[in-house]
């Protein structure tokens, strides 16, 4: 299936950008190959909390 396109009136390409919004909507329209790096941060439900423990 080919991916959905926005459509940019900018001409620099998008770079260091973050994108808010729901991961399933967003996610068509970042072409394949195109990340390099995703970063997140826990806690998220049901993992443990580690209490500085080092």
């Amino acid at each position: 299936m080919p991916r959905k396109q926005r459509v940019l009136k900018e001409t620099q390409p998008k770079i260091n950008q973050i994108i808010a919004g729901d991961c399933l909507s967003e996610l068509v329209y970042i072409p394949d190959g195109f990340v390099d790096l995703v970063l997140f941060s826990p806690p998220y439900d049901g993992v443990p909390t580690y209490r500085k423990v080092w």
